[in-house]
């Protein structure tokens, strides 16, 4: 999805924080960040890219906000531990990965990332 189609959707607002050129940055209007934080990235070139998950939401296999390392591992058998946080193959969608930023307590944010993007490093 484009820029203009996800501004399109009247579900987000734009945003100006250090992100790389090739990339757009916008908060969902649910869930705002702090200036130096944002919750969706759009690469010019390759469209929609990343969105964090309001703190509500769970993917389809149950792991959301304060679910348990355990919980993750167990919806997430092969997920691993990478530069950006733990990450799992979203399930029937193989252009999509899930990034879990887990701490000692369990996951702190859920993460749709697009396996083509841009935008995080």
């Amino acid at each position: 999805m484009t820029a203009a189609k996800a501004r399109a959707t009247g579900k987000i607002v734009r945003k100006s924080i250090g992100a790389p050129a090739a990339c757009t940055t916008w908060d969902l209007k649910e869930q705002r960040y702090g200036n130096d934080r944002a919750g969706v990235f759009i690469s010019k070139k390759r469209g929609l890219a990343v969105i964090v998950a309001p703190g509500r939401v769970r993917t389809p296999q149950g792991i959301g906000r304060n679910s348990s390392s355990a919980q993750l591992k167990a919806a997430y058998p092969d997920v691993k531990n990478g530069p950006l946080g733990f990450t799992a193959k979203v399930p029937g969608n193989p252009k999509a990965s899930y990034v879990f930023n887990v701490t000692k307590n369990g996951v702190l944010a859920v993460i749709l990332v697009s396996n083509s993007q841009d935008c995080l490093q």
